[in-house]
């Protein structure tokens, strides 16, 4: 492994006004070209792998052409685990 933490971040714009207090993770691993694993590897089964909703500690207001930044950190050296959000 390169590495045994993960840390993952995007930014997406709104498109529709509305309020913002909850964001759902699913799970993804690009291993190789041409090769990904999407969503729990045992779909019949409960998996901590499974899609999980963050409820967020206060509502946000979105609207068209804000920018929502997401940032997910879990197992980093010198990082607090979780996930932090920003509205723009």
């Amino acid at each position: 492994l390169e590495r045994d933490w993960i840390e993952a971040e995007t930014t997406v714009e709104i498109e529709r006004p509305g309020t913002i207090d909850a964001l759902i993770l699913t799970f993804a691993a690009h291993l190789t070209d041409g090769i990904s694993l999407l969503g729990p590897p045992w779909p019949d089964e409960p998996s901590s792998w499974d899609a999980s909703v963050w409820f967020l500690p206060e509502a946000m207001m979105a609207k068209p052409g804000s920018v929502l930044h997401v940032r997910y950190r879990f197992g980093k050296p010198g990082t607090v685990d979780g996930l932090s959000c920003t509205l723009r």
